[in-house]
């Protein structure tokens, strides 16, 4: 009898126990869903994204957090303005309307050598430039009038983001100079993360190896650049009888290139540029928000930056994916998208990149050349003597 009542005793506190964790896991939940929400998901449920927003602008998506209004975008940093109209100094190769950025600045010097033997450096100033792609962490920006073309003499040209805007000329734009016996240079202002740059390329040879697509297939340098607001530019042309326009000096993110057969100048490209969204109204720098870890928004994968209303997050490194704020930083295989290997060697994800292996008893860095100026390709090793 003892015995039973034991295990009936035993039986009970047993279930009193589950029923207790149950309760707590309940009212757990529901403390949960009363807390406000954090991280990329909550922030993009505050806007508006309903049916009334217009989502394009020409040939152009507008996905959220950009918008056309006010009322559909994250804030007023990524409220685009739809023109039928740039102006006549830019030009694109998508047909309008265009949907134009406004917290970017261009300068440009367009030289021209004309039939009579005139030869003119013109230099205008833009406070916008059309935007032609939208993707989850970077907009590709038109800048295919932005250059320093120069004939017979050195000038410039720039491009400058609003210092306090959640964007940053990214590192995987390059900078060229194009054209027979063309040099220039070009620097930015880097970054609290990343340093500063200063580079120069030229005089390019008449003879040059690097006839890259996105050279037009012209004689050119190339030079990396570093993550910055600001990128000034220089650039000195020759002007030959066959060309109108002169060599130049610009910035572009090679793959968007789309060649057109006009001389020196021609073709249509951009700049690849980063966007980050800014943290809510609590107007807390970097330093006081991440004192409280439970509400600091920044993934551990991300940097924080401080802008005049807040701090924003964002994946710096290109190993990462995402938006920089907690459960929205995701790691990359840069091997599983479009890579400049040759058809023959392997590719070999790395930390934020790749590298090109040869097959065994071939040597060389495994780069096709037609895709990557570096490139030597994958050559047979020659036997030992």
């Amino acid at each position: 009898m003892k015995t039973n009542r034991r295990r009936y005793l035993v039986g009970l506190l047993a279930l009193s126990v589950l029923a207790l964790l149950a309760l707590q896991k309940y009212d757990n939940r529901r403390c949960a869903e009363k807390r406000p929400a954090t991280g990329s998901s909550a922030r993009l449920q505050l806007q508006s994204n309903g049916s009334d927003c217009q989502r394009a602008c020409g040939n152009v998506s507008i996905p959220y957090p950009f918008g056309l209004s006010p009322q559909c975008a994250f804030s007023s940093y990524f409220v685009l303005d739809c023109r039928t109209d740039l102006g006549p100094n830019l030009k694109s190769n998508l047909p309008g309307p265009w949907p134009v950025l406004t917290h970017i600045a261009a300068t440009s010097t367009l030289g021209q050598r004309f039939s009579n033997g005139t030869i003119t450096n013109g230099l205008f100033e833009v406070n916008f430039l059309p935007v032609t792609q939208i993707q989850s962490n970077f907009i590709l920006i038109d800048t295919t009038n932005i250059k320093a073309m120069g004939c017979e003499e050195s000038v410039t040209a720039s491009l400058t983001l609003d210092t306090q805007s959640p964007y940053m000329i990214s590192e995987r734009n390059v900078f060229i100079v194009v054209s027979c016996r063309a040099q220039g240079s070009a620097e930015g202002d880097g970054t609290p993360w990343s340093e500063g740059f200063s580079t120069t390329c030229g005089p390019v040879s008449c003879v040059n190896q690097f006839v890259m697509p996105y050279c037009g297939f012209y004689d050119c340098c190339i030079q990396t650049i570093g993550l910055t607001k600001t990128v000034s530019m220089t650039g000195l042309g020759i002007a030959f009888a066959q060309f109108t326009n002169c060599g130049y000096s610009t910035v572009l993110y090679p793959d968007s290139f789309v060649a057109r057969g006009e001389g020196v100048g021609g073709g249509y490209y951009g700049v690849h540029v980063y966007y980050f969204l800014q943290r809510g109204p609590d107007n807390q720098n970097c330093s006081e928000a991440a004192k409280d870890s439970e509400k600091f928004e920044c993934s551990m994968s991300a940097n924080c930056s401080n802008s005049f209303s807040g701090y924003y997050c964002h994946c710096i490194l290109e190993c990462y994916t995402g938006d920089g704020y907690k459960n929205g930083t995701g790691y990359i295989n840069e091997c599983l998208g479009s890579n400049n290997c040759s058809s023959i060697a392997t590719c070999v994800n790395t930390n934020g990149s790749y590298w090109c292996k040869c097959p065994d008893l071939m040597e060389g860095n495994g780069l096709d050349p037609q895709l990557d100026f570096r490139g030597n390709n994958c050559t047979c090793k020659l036997p030992l003597t």
